[in-house]
């Protein structure tokens, strides 16, 4: 009898066992499986072209090419801009070489264009001095650097001056104004040497104050090749010049003067 009762009971703890072995269905559902590693999405910032089209890059026509647009890789640049740019940075470098050669660049003025003043005083009187300085035919008188003065016009002469260096300057004096009363003495200068030249006269004690002032563009072949280095010797060579004129000039009066006394 106790064998029977048992049985009920064994077959109810095995079936209680099998149920917590193989659970059911909604049991696996209830299971979590490991959450997969989280990875970052990469988010791409390019426009789409789709909604942002690219700008349309024009070719060049037969006639753009032969007028000498040249493509640098650089938006906007053409042949004109490319010359400016290669002459600016070539200027650059002529600028440095000649500082190296003692050349000031004032107001970065061209290699072939000059500058030039001189302040002389002679013993005469303002008058005097502005009748020799006015006749351009009298230079090779007392000027020995001027090795000949031509007359071509009641106003103009051409002069030919020649100074240390071996090379001559010809070039024509116009007087556009010629003013005693004021002591204003003014010529343009046409032929190697184009410009304007001045002198200003002025009373100063017993004698005279002369100014003079040069601004010219060298036009002689053989000296606008060689301005870069010949700039400094052009320049030395101008001053030689001047100084011989002052001297002359005073010598020259000084000899009205003693020919004034005699008489």
């Amino acid at each position: 009898m106790e064998t029977r009762n048992a049985l009920p009971e064994m077959k109810e703890a095995h079936g209680q066992a099998h149920h917590h072995a193989n659970p059911g269905p909604i049991a696996a559902d209830r299971t979590q499986t490991p959450a997969a590693p989280y990875r970052p999405v990469a988010v791409s910032h390019r426009r789409s072209r789709r909604n942002h089209p690219q700008p349309v890059t024009r070719s060049r026509s037969a006639g753009e090419r032969s007028a000498g647009a040249v493509d640098h890789g650089h938006k906007g640049v053409t042949a004109s801009g490319a010359v400016e740019r290669g002459w600016n940075g070539e200027t650059r470098c002529l600028r440095l070489v000649a500082a190296a050669a003692g050349v000031r660049d004032h107001g970065r003025m061209p290699l072939n264009s000059y500058r030039f003043r001189s302040v002389w005083s002679v013993d005469c009187p303002p008058e005097r001095a502005f009748e020799v300085l006015a006749d351009l035919g009298s230079y090779p008188s007392w000027w020995r650097e001027v090795r000949d003065a031509r007359q071509v016009a009641e106003q103009a002469a051409e002069l030919r001056c020649r100074s240390v260096l071996p090379y001559e300057l010809v070039f024509q004096a116009h007087h556009n104004a010629r003013e005693p009363e004021a002591g204003l003495l003014r010529a343009d200068l046409v032929g190697d040497l184009d410009g304007t030249v001045s002198w200003r006269i002025f009373g100063e004690d017993a004698g005279s104050r002369l100014v003079y002032d040069q601004e010219v563009v060298v036009r002689k072949p053989l000296l606008r090749r060689l301005a870069l280095l010949g700039r400094p010797l052009l320049k030395a060579n101008h001053e030689l010049m001047m100084r011989s004129g002052q001297r002359g000039l005073r010598a020259y009066l000084a000899g009205f003067q003693a020919a004034s006394g005699n008489e």
